[in-house]
């Protein structure tokens, strides 16, 4: 029975840190899309904005960058995740070992470090993107954001409902997207 329960509490850690970087698709439009909608929404509506050659450039710039690092980040959560798994299984030695406590804690701390990382980078890459418009496009951009938004019947919805995403372990908008299913979660009195 304390095999079948910690069997669960490693399939359950490795839900909460293993990435779905293998769902992540391989087209630069696409990961702009997955990595953060804002600057999707700049390159799908980059005529109306009138982005000048130079601006395409550099927000191609900006989310080759920014997808690189993301990389790097997701495959340091995979890895933490993994070493999680390792600290969380007993030793066949000494099965009724209890678990390093203070290494465990210390390997969760560093996933959630490395996750928001993740997250602040994505929310500086924004902010890079839309530093390079124009006061008149980051206007146009705002009026987009409100009418065109891919989480915009989301963000409706959500006034009923949390949206939970498990890969990032937080909450819709917190996360602004997730790449599997949001799960529905009715709000708590607070």
């Amino acid at each position: 029975m304390k095999l079948k329960s910690l069997l669960g509490g490693i399939a359950s850690a490795l839900l909460l840190v293993m990435p779905a970087i293998a769902q992540a698709p391989p087209n630069t439009d696409e990961r702009a899309d997955f990595a953060w909608p804002v600057v999707a929404l700049i390159f799908d509506h980059q005529k109306e904005l009138a982005l000048s050659s130079a601006q395409k450039e550099n927000l191609e710039r900006l989310l080759a960058d920014f997808t690189r690092e993301a990389i790097r980040r997701q495959a340091d959560l995979t890895i933490a995740g993994l070493e999680l798994v390792a600290l969380l299984r007993p030793d066949p030695a000494d099965p009724g070992k209890p678990i390093d406590m203070p290494k465990a804690e210390a390997k969760i701390l560093e996933i959630g470090r490395i996750g928001t990382d993740l997250q602040i980078a994505g929310f500086r890459a924004v902010e890079a993107s839309k530093a390079l418009l124009t006061t008149e496009q980051r206007s146009k951009l705002a009026a987009l954001l409100d009418d065109d938004r891919p989480g915009a019947q989301l963000a409706k919805a959500a006034q009923s409902y949390w949206y939970y995403c498990t890969s990032a372990t937080a909450y819709y908008p917190t996360v602004p997207t997730c790449p599997e299913p949001w799960i529905k979660i009715l709000p708590r009195a607070q």
